[in-house]
């Protein structure tokens, strides 16, 4: 005997999530990162101008493989980065961090400055498998440019980190913002013939398709997503342990910015170079060294220096400061007040002093 057995199944994240999109709805880190390849203004214009990658903006999904475009357009060249961002995904700046360090670029915490808008001045050039724009006429400036959040970690892959004093580095918690997540469902519906038991065909069809909006709370990042950063931070070269305690002194709402002492510590700057002198524009700052840890001592001065036990000052030395008396002085001194004291012993002895032979008439005979 045949029989059909009907049944519908709805299947979402378990068999497939096409059209996902996610609106965050926690901190505004900016517009998506802008990507351009910048010819600057110099004496050596225009067969050797400056040139450098301006990253400003939010790292987005579709950030990584933009970067990556423009380092193939750069081929065998070297430019400098020059960055400014609030963060954004993390994942998206690790990957675009080891982009980074495996072509060995330096980086700059800066801004590009245009004297018009960045479209008006940018000219297109044609290159295969690549539309990114060259904008010309830019200029660097640190002034109000800022690496924060998921930045610093595209700052740690810098070859060379230069973070001029009028820029500013900071870190906070990492998490996992508030949004709503679009998942498209898909219903089946299965039919089986069995006989006696036994299943002789079956048959799935899709029968409806709709999108489900789904709400997620924002929430704290696990233990096991700080090691993952914590291992690219030790594969950079940069201490993980101090950069990841720093992350947990801010909430998400706040911003430890770090001071000269902390970008020294967390080698998140090597120097203070600002990005005009970084990039050949104006000449090298000698800044002083950073008001960072004691040196580190040299074979030489490897073992601790003993210091001299500190004596408390004598009574004599403490008197002639006093009177401003010099040692020759103190001592001719001591040698007048011992002969004075002597001589008044010597005097007492005789019964010389003041009432001693009265007394020695008057006393009673002995018995």
């Amino acid at each position: 005997m045949f029989k059909w057995n009907t049944f519908v199944l709805a299947l979402g994240l378990a068999l497939i999530v096409s059209n996902a999109e996610a609106r965050p709805k926690g901190p505004d880190f900016g517009p998506p990162m802008r990507i351009l390849i910048v010819r600057g203004e110099g004496p050596d214009c225009p067969s050797n101008c400056p040139e450098w990658i301006s990253l400003e903006g939010a790292f987005v999904k579709e950030t990584p493989a933009l970067f990556r475009k423009a380092l193939e357009q750069i081929g065998a060249r070297k430019p400098q980065v020059l960055i400014s961002s609030g963060g954004g995904m993390v994942d998206a700046a690790m990957e675009m961090g080891r982009l980074l360090r495996a072509k060995g670029l330096d980086v700059s915490v800066a801004r590009t400055l245009f004297d018009a808008p960045a479209v008006e001045t940018a000219a297109p050039e044609q290159t295969s498998k690549s539309a990114l724009v060259v904008a010309k006429r830019g200029r660097p400036s640190a002034g109000g440019s800022f690496c924060a959040s998921a930045c610093t970690l595209l700052l740690a892959a810098g070859k060379a980190r230069h973070v001029a004093p009028d820029a500013r580095v900071g870190l906070h918690e990492m998490f996992i913002p508030e949004q709503d997540v679009t998942q498209h469902v898909r219903y089946f519906q299965t039919r089986t013939l069995t006989r006696d038991g036994k299943v002789i065909s079956k048959e799935t069809r899709t029968i409806a398709e709709k999108d489900l909006i789904r709400h997620i709370s924002r929430h704290s990042t696990s233990a096991k997503d700080y090691r993952r950063v914590a291992a690219y931070l030790d594969e950079m070269g940069v201490p993980s342990a101090k950069v990841v305690a720093l992350m947990h002194e801010a909430s998400p709402e706040h911003v430890v910015w770090l001071s000269r002492k902390g970008l020294a510590d967390t080698l998140l700057a090597t120097d203070a170079q600002p990005p005009e002198a970084a990039l050949g524009l104006a000449p090298k700052v000698v800044a002083p060294a950073p008001e960072s840890a004691a040196p580190v001592p040299t074979r030489e001065t490897s073992m601790p220096i003993a210091q001299p036990r500190r004596e408390r000052p004598s009574a004599l030395t403490l008197f002639a400061s006093r009177f401003g008396l010099t040692i020759g002085q103190l001592g001719l001194l001591s040698v007048l007040m011992l002969a004075m004291v002597a001589a008044i012993l010597s005097s007492f002895r005789r019964g010389a002093w003041l009432g001693g032979a009265a007394q020695r008439r008057n006393s009673p005979p002995l018995s």
